[in-house]
């Protein structure tokens, strides 16, 4: 780091290089890049043009491709992206952004990446002016302190960093990837469901009605019933209501006490988990769950439902429905993934009540009305949905792994305590 300096950002990189003035002809249209296109690291571009003549005064800023687009007032204050002008348009940047214009000496996918550091962000923190609309002067940006390496370093930091943000985009793509394949497929699958022979989805109503027949939820397989939960259950009841946080204990002699915080939709959640004494847990049997009780969100995020897993043989919940299929007629994950799907929500949203605090009754998820497939369909639907879940949850997972790695390497390289070599045609 020994060859590091400090600089201003106006000695780096051109700040508000080009503004139109009033005497721009009216014909000029542009796409104008408002405060609201842009969050940290991207741009929604506008879809209309509009002229000159009847723009905002506020549209004064012109973009070039490769420029950077530093958000100047709140909300969006810590919001900058690099611009890369799209084809065949003309694009004004509003006055509450600073627009950073290259310099030769200077790498500007360097000083793009060294904007999100902490460094930078503390001396923003310490600029910002005004209560009502807290912004930045134009000045004061020009004066944030940056520290620099030599321009062949720079370009080493940013091929690197260029290159953690490109796999994280292309496993952002595969992740919305997966998230539309599964949205797909929970529609197809429970209205038209599976042949148990084949495994391969019917036909639609729309190509062969014949399949079908009507029901209390529309349009379903013939082979398929229409069923109250509570006729398929055991029990539909609720889990404890009352305080309990004098029996609070740890995993060393508790049991998992399941708040509606740990149901997610088809999973439990074991971040923030809350132990119960082992004596609460045995003097409230009507609350006690085992594996394959589907539990049911009541408030808060509404109707989301999961299923207990093997390893909970002991547990117990607060405030949750409590639903115990007859496991030879009803698959709990598969009611599971139906109840947690668009349509399963939308039929959900039916039974919905209170006016301040909304919720559901118990005894309305009892005589909620669900499609019944032979059991054999349930589990062959429930395996294709398990399956595209594992793919993306393994995206996600490697996602978050490599955005821990790129912010090491940031935390890293922009401070200089992480020598990089990379040899100069390898940059170029």
């Amino acid at each position: 780091m020994s060859n590091w300096e400090v600089n201003n950002l106006e000695d780096l990189v051109f700040v508000d290089k080009e503004q139109l003035n009033n005497s721009t002809e009216s014909e000029f249209s542009f796409f104008y890049i408002d405060i609201g296109s842009v969050s940290t690291n991207q741009i929604q571009f506008p879809v209309s043009p509009i002229y000159f003549q009847g723009s905002p005064s506020r549209a004064r800023k012109v973009l070039h491709d490769g420029d950077i687009l530093m958000a100047t007032v709140r909300p969006n204050l810590k919001a900058f992206a690099k611009f890369k002008k799209p084809a065949n348009r003309n694009c004004i940047a509003s006055t509450g952004f600073a627009v950073l214009s290259k310099k030769e000496n200077a790498d500007i996918n360097f000083i793009y990446y060294t904007l999100f550091s902490y460094e930078v962000e503390k001396q923003i923190e310490a600029f910002v002016v005004g209560s009502n609309y807290p912004a930045l002067n134009t000045s004061d940006i020009r004066k944030l302190k940056i520290l620099t390496p030599s321009i062949h370093e720079q370009r080493q930091i940013a091929t690197i960093l260029s290159t953690a943000d490109a796999v994280i985009e292309k496993t952002q793509a595969a992740i919305a990837k997966y998230k539309a394949i599964k949205q797909g497929m929970l529609q197809d699958l429970f209205t038209r469901g599976i042949y148990s022979t084949t495994g391969k989805l019917r036909p639609s109503y729309q190509d062969a009605p014949e399949l079908y027949k009507e029901s209390k939820l529309g349009w379903i397989p013939k082979e398929w019933e229409v069923e109250e939960i509570g006729n398929v259950s055991s029990i539909v009841t609720n889990g404890f209501v009352g305080v309990a946080t004098p029996y609070y204990t740890n995993s060393n002699d508790g049991v998992p006490y399941l708040f509606g915080t740990n149901i997610r939709a088809d999973f439990i959640d074991y971040n923030n988990l809350r132990y119960i004494s082992k004596d609460f847990y045995n003097s409230h049997i009507k609350s006690q769950l085992k594996p394959g009780d589907m539990l049911c969100v009541q408030s808060g995020h509404i109707g989301t439902c999961a299923v207990i897993p093997d390893r909970f043989t002991e547990a117990n919940c607060h405030a949750l429905i409590i639903t115990r299929f007859f496991k030879e007629v009803i698959h709990p994950e598969f009611i599971s993934f139906y109840l947690n799907s668009e349509i399963g929500k939308r039929e959900l949203s039916k039974i919905i009540v209170g006016s301040t605090i909304m919720h559901i009754n118990t005894s309305d998820l009892a005589k909620h009305i669900i499609p019944k497939p032979l059991i054999f369909e349930q589990k062959e639907i429930t395996k294709k949905l398990i399956a595209i879940g594992k793919k993306l949850q393994t995206e996600q997972d490697f996602l978050h792994k490599q955005q821990q790695i790129k912010a090491g390497l940031m935390n890293d390289l922009l401070s200089g305590r992480k020598k990089v070599s990379i040899k100069e045609e390898e940059i170029a």
